[in-house]
């Protein structure tokens, strides 16, 4: 896993989707991360559920749909934090008005017919008071470019509070390898009282031509995202063994908070301390649905407590 986590990063890091790049381009591009992640991702992928009170995760279970969220509903504020390096983005600029300036330079030395007059007289004017090039460079940087480039900056700045806003079209579901773990069923299912559902969801995408789907509807944005959730399992979170699926609505302008599993859900587990009701509710739905059941449990036989799953029959 860690070996593939830096692939990830690698591959990650090196993609780049221009705003006029060809759709073939960019689907080679989702392709080549696709090849890497796809293979890697368990064959099976759980969530830990809580009951509340307006009934809205049951509802999904009995409707079999995966409920989906918008990053400013994580309890983290950081969490999916866009990281925009704005000094690096005015270098970049100012480097390429540089360039656009020498060639500006250039043509009035040759005294090129495309040079508007008013620029020709200013870069004149400064070689008469006796500046170099590369201080009549700097100079309309300071002038005339300096604010523009700040304005894009801010621009840029501003865009990073979208994702985590409610009308963001990305949405997010979050699952994690293991079903057995005490954390997330005290975290993630309302102190065990709660349900895990298992999929066996992302195995199945990657067979019914799932690259050539996404390409012809991602958006460059979405590159963004995997950036930010790439460096999600550092220290703090990676005792939760997180995958996350990233859905991106282009064509619905309206809000959505789930889609439809695709017969993708196999399984419900009930915690340790599910109330009878519910649990009888579930498993009246988990029957007509001719889904798995396993009841969890703390092992006491054991020095390690360790949480039992156990078939039911």
């Amino acid at each position: 896993m860690l070996d593939f986590r830096k692939q990830f990063q690698e591959i990650i890091e090196q993609s780049y989707i221009p705003f006029n790049i060809d759709k073939t381009a960019t689907s080679d591009v989702w392709s080549n991360i696709y090849k890497l992640v796809l293979p890697n991702i368990p064959e099976k992928l759980f969530r830990y559920r809580r009951i509340d009170d307006k009934g809205y995760t049951i509802e999904s279970f009995k409707s079999k749909t995966i409920s989906l969220c918008h990053a400013g509903m994580f309890p983290d504020k950081y969490d999916s934090y866009l990281y925009i390096d704005q000094d690096k983005i005015h270098k970049d600029l100012k480097n390429a008005l540089k360039d656009a300036l020498r060639i500006t330079l250039s043509h009035i030395t040759q005294k090129s017919p495309e040079i508007r007059a008013e620029k020709a007289t200013k870069i004149c004017y400064y070689r008469e008071c006796g500046y170099t090039d590369e201080q009549i460079i700097d100079k309309i940087l300071t002038d005339d470019y300096v604010d523009f480039c700040n304005n894009i900056g801010a621009a840029i700045k501003k865009q990073e509070s979208r994702f985590r806003n409610p009308r963001n079209s990305a949405k997010i579901a979050c699952f994690t390898e293991s079903v057995q773990s005490k954390y997330m069923w005290d975290r993630y299912a309302d102190g065990y009282k709660g349900f895990a559902v298992e999929y066996e969801y992302f195995k199945q995408i990657g067979d019914k031509n799932w690259l050539s789907f996404l390409s012809s509807i991602i958006s460059v944005n979405q590159l963004y995202w995997y950036r930010v959730y790439l460096y999600k399992d550092r220290k703090e979170y990676e005792h939760e063994h997180e995958w996350r699926m990233i859905y991106y609505n282009l064509e619905d302008e309206n809000d959505y908070v789930a889609i439809p599993d695709v017969g993708c859900l196999k399984a419900i587990y009930y915690g340790p301390d599910i109330s009878q009701k519910d649990k009888q509710e579930l498993h009246q739905i988990a029957v007509e649905k001719g889904l798995k059941e396993y009841d969890v449990d703390l092992d006491t036989g054991s020095r390690r407590y360790d949480l039992r799953v156990t078939a039911i029959k």
